[in-house]
């Protein structure tokens, strides 16, 4: 049912904690000192709106499984909504 965009979606949002956590260490420079850092901000969207979710919902401090997990779910659905809307504006305009 979710197809391509949900599951590449969810890789991305897994693979958005593995990128903070290295971003917060002293793995990879921060992104104002790299050139091509707006890129990995870019990767790191899902577990910044994660951590945002996790706020709004009344959790200060979430182990990072949870993080993790959350990240999962907000960046299939980040990739899976405007794809499933742009499906249904291309189908709603055929019938025209």
């Amino acid at each position: 049912m979710g197809g391509w965009p949900f599951t590449v979606g969810a890789i991305w949002g897994l693979l958005s904690p593995v990128i903070h956590i290295a971003m917060t260490g002293v793995s990879l420079p921060a992104p104002s000192l790299d050139p091509l850092g707006i890129l990995r901000v870019a990767v790191d969207l899902p577990f910044i709106m994660a951590a945002g979710v996790e706020v709004a919902v009344g959790r200060p401090s979430p182990s990072l499984q949870e993080m993790a997990l959350v990240g999962m779910v907000v960046g299939a659905l980040t990739l899976w909504i405007p794809y499933r809307l742009f499906l249904f504006v291309r189908r709603r305009m055929r019938r025209w």
